[in-house]
């Protein structure tokens, strides 16, 4: 199983099955090469290189990373558009009143979709890929649709495989704090 979240950033885990249970593997996924793939990307990405040299995926697919692309959408398109929240793209694009804050969801939306599949494939996860973060409760109908889905099995030959792979949102606010507490609870109660 393997676990992806956007929120402050764009965290990556996996657990993998062993004889004393499952075993917790962290690591720094959300910092590998965000993947271009169009020339519509590129442009995105040259905005990005103009204060980093490393375009991450976590720089695109994250709170944070929203904002910055609604920013760059905007002046890619010539538009003014006000600093929003995360929160602030999400309410306006759902409620489609904001065709900026539309087009920026459903790049990061799609760009999450690439994502959860190139990390569904690092980890071998077909005991499936789990999604939690701060953003992904409010968008759980987008990351059940075609823009979401099409980009996760876009992988050429391994299309199939990942077809098999579940993706499940995660609801709870306290994912994460929970999982801390049955670590922790394993930890402690080691001889």
């Amino acid at each position: 199983r393997a676990v992806i979240g956007a929120g402050t950033g764009l965290g990556v885990a996996a657990l993998v099955p062993s004889s004393s249970g499952g075993i917790g593997i962290g690591g720094e996924g959300g910092h590998v090469s965000f993947p271009l793939e169009t020339v519509e990307e590129a442009k995105i990405a040259d905005h990005y290189r103009d204060s980093e040299s490393h375009v991450s995926a976590e720089r695109l697919i994250s709170g944070s990373g929203l904002v910055r692309l609604h920013e760059i959408v905007g002046q890619l398109k010539i538009q003014e558009g006000q600093t929003l929240t995360p929160a602030d793209i999400v309410k306006r694009a759902l409620a489609k009143s904001d065709p900026l804050a539309e087009e920026t969801l459903t790049l990061f939306v799609k760009w999450y979709g690439r994502f959860a599949g190139d990390v569904a494939l690092t980890y071998g996860a077909t005991g499936g890929l789990y999604i939690g973060g701060g953003i992904a409760p409010h968008i759980k109908e987008l990351l059940a649709s075609e823009t979401f889905r099409k980009p996760f099995l876009a992988k050429g030959r391994l299309s199939g495989y990942l077809e098999q792979i579940p993706v499940y949102v995660i609801k709870s606010q306290e994912a994460g704090l929970k999982g801390a507490a049955v670590a922790l609870a394993a930890a402690l109660s080691v001889p």
